[in-house]
């Protein structure tokens, strides 16, 4: 959790993701775009539900009800071969902000909601592979600006 001041006024909120989920005992499926379009849809419906599973917990546990959220979701892989930093982040996108509303953190992920997406690049990282999603929160619901 990153915050600006004590933790009743924090602004910014940090969890980190997986690049992989199980599927099955012996099978992972891998939070990208080319995997999300080459499965089956219920490949694909069983990983968003592992997903949403495993993240809930701590999405509940760790942040508050926001009216509206910017959301920033920061690659760090684990080898140094290129990656498409909009097919991981993508896929990381779409679960995680249908996990926030799922558990009523944000009531829609409309842009009235979610004012801002946001990719980046972190660092190689082989001990810790993973996607760092931060959200800024704005107290207001305004409409994204143009």
């Amino acid at each position: 959790m990153i915050c600006e001041q004590e933790e009743s006024q924090c602004t910014e909120y940090l969890i980190s993701s997986p690049l992989r989920v199980p599927i099955s005992k012996r099978k992972d499926f891998i939070l990208n775009m080319n995997q999300a379009l080459s499965s089956h849809f219920r490949v694909y419906s069983k990983a968003k539900r592992v997903y949403t599973n495993l993240m809930k917990p701590l999405v509940v546990t760790t942040l508050p009800v926001f009216k509206a959220v910017e959301v920033t979701f920061t690659l760090y892989p684990k080898t140094k071969r290129r990656t498409d930093l909009d097919g991981v982040c993508s896929i990381h996108s779409k679960f995680f902000l249908d996990t926030l509303v799922y558990s009523g953190r944000i009531e829609d992920d409309d842009y009235w909601h979610v004012k801002g997406i946001h990719f980046a690049f972190g660092f190689v990282c082989p001990e810790n592979p993973r996607v760092d999603i931060t959200i800024k929160a704005f107290n207001k619901r305004e409409r994204a600006q143009t």
